[in-house]
């Protein structure tokens, strides 16, 4: 497994558990929202867009789309952790926001379906 293998997995997978948690909704995070004047459905609309954001990345043909929906949730995160003074909270996601970057380099060519990880990783490499 390649290290641009590794860090699209991860990804995917830090969205996805986060997306679970939104959607299981627990008291502390609703009552987090709620505190921050967000409705009370919010969390559920996070959790929905960070799942799809996770399945988006797993497949390659989608793969910018799901970049892009990843970068505009963390954008948005970060600017509300900012907003409401939760410093040190806001630097985690920043960097989950940067390590988007190197997996551009995954996002197959137009028209070329079959664009792997590997392929990326062998083209960064030259």
């Amino acid at each position: 497994m390649t290290a641009l293998n590794l860090l699209l997995w991860s990804l995917a997978a830090v969205f996805a558990g986060v997306g679970c948690l939104h959607v299981a909704g627990p008291q502390w995070l609703r009552a987090t929202y709620r505190g921050w004047g967000y409705s009370s459905w919010f969390s559920l609309i996070v959790g929905f867009l960070d799942l799809t954001a996770a399945m988006l990345l797993l497949t390659p043909e989608l793969r910018g789309w799901g970049i892009a929906l990843s970068a505009a949730i963390m954008f948005f995160a970060i600017v509300a952790l900012l907003d409401h003074e939760k410093y040190l909270v806001a630097v985690p996601a920043a960097v989950v926001m940067l390590a988007l970057v190197p997996v551009t380099l995954t996002v197959p060519a137009r028209g070329q379906a079959a664009y792997t990880v590997e392929r990326a990783t062998q083209i960064s490499q030259n």
